[in-house]
């Protein structure tokens, strides 16, 4: 489903700020249960960044853990979330069915937008983290956009457990808390026709997420698909100066027709079968190696060698691809039903 252009769906997935959520007309702001009740919870464990990435890097105010942890942006504070709902409330028995049957997305979990100034386009296309479930039971979990993407399929109990977590068709029963933190990332759900979102605060569906994300990501096996890839120039940052040992040898021809400036829109590439492998191989030799400080924002520093001229340093961009994008974005709303 990938295709070589990043469209408008990129300014969709930058735009993810609390300020533009909370102030839309068909979002209620919400927090708890009405009547203080909570959903059950999973046996997963809690959540946690994983690769060596940092708490707190796109989020501000509140106790928001960031935009790159494996629960997203909020664990408290003085956000908010936001939600529409689309199916009929009730018990835990009358909820619809999550896995019915059919290769279509049926629930969605993205962390995206907050400040997102110097973040390589290429990451925006998908945002921090997400856990995506098809009609099959199929999910895709992602704890961080620099950590490979992983898959699985849930067990009839586990589907069973997460649609009690998420509370999944009584979205309605969420009230009012609050709003958001300045420059905080935003955590928007979907299933089927429902809709919330969640910034900088804790709610039944935050928490959940907590739980779901980490799990599922552990039990979870690569994917296999193609991979997207772009190139930055390094020259305006420290590390070529300071640890240009750290860069890795660019593993394909030399990357110059589609290096792009810091800052700018990338020129996004596609990798299959070996040169997949070539890059996902080259992740994984970054990732289990020492970093270079300050290293680049989720990036690996790479360099290019000729004779008789100075190497050449470039930030190289991978993420692993998913079935459910369009122009290289993750597309919740083209793919769920």
């Amino acid at each position: 489903m990938t295709r070589e252009h990043v469209s408008g769906k990129f300014v969709a997935i930058a735009g993810l700020l609390c300020s533009v959520a909370c102030s839309s007309p068909n979002f209620n702001d919400v927090g708890s249960l009405n009547g203080g009740g909570t959903s059950g919870s999973s046996s997963g464990g809690a959540a946690g960044s994983t690769g060596g990435n940092s708490t707190g890097g796109n989020s501000t105010g509140g106790n928001s853990t960031g935009g790159n942890s494996t629960g997203g942006n909020s664990t408290g504070g003085n956000g908010g979330s936001s939600v529409t709902a689309g199916a009929s409330g009730g018990s835990a028995a009358d909820s619809p069915i999550l896995c019915d049957g059919k290769d279509a997305l049926r629930f969605a979990v993205q962390s995206g937008g907050g400040n997102v100034s110097g973040i390589p386009s290429l990451v925006l296309e998908t945002g921090f983290s997400f856990l995506l479930i098809d009609g099959r039971c199929r999910y895709y979990a992602m704890t961080a956009p620099d950590q490979e993407i992983r898959t699985g399929t849930l067990t009839a109990t586990d589907a069973q457990n997460l649609s009690v977590d998420f509370l999944l068709g009584r979205w309605q029963g969420l009230e009012h808390s609050g709003f958001g933190c300045p420059d905080a990332g935003t955590q928007s759900f979907a299933f089927g026709h429902d809709r919330a979102e969640s910034s900088c605060t804790t709610t039944p569906l935050t928490t959940a997420l907590e739980d779901w994300l980490a799990r599922l990501y552990d039990a979870g096996s690569p994917v296999s698909a193609d991979v997207r890839y772009g190139v930055i120039g390094a020259s305006d940052q420290a590390w070529p100066q300071n640890n240009p040992q750290s860069a890795l040898a660019y593993p394909f021809e030399d990357p110059a027709p589609i290096v792009t400036e810091p800052f700018s829109k990338m020129k996004p590439q596609l990798a299959s079968g070996a040169d997949a492998t070539t890059l996902r191989e080259l992740r994984a030799s970054y990732q289990s190696g020492p970093k270079p400080v300050p290293a680049p924002s989720y990036s690996i520093p790479v360099k290019v060698e000729a004779t008789g001229a100075e190497p050449m340093y470039y930030d190289l961009v991978i993420r692993d691809t998913v079935p459910f994008e369009t122009d290289g974005v993750l597309a919740i709303d083209d793919f769920i039903e």
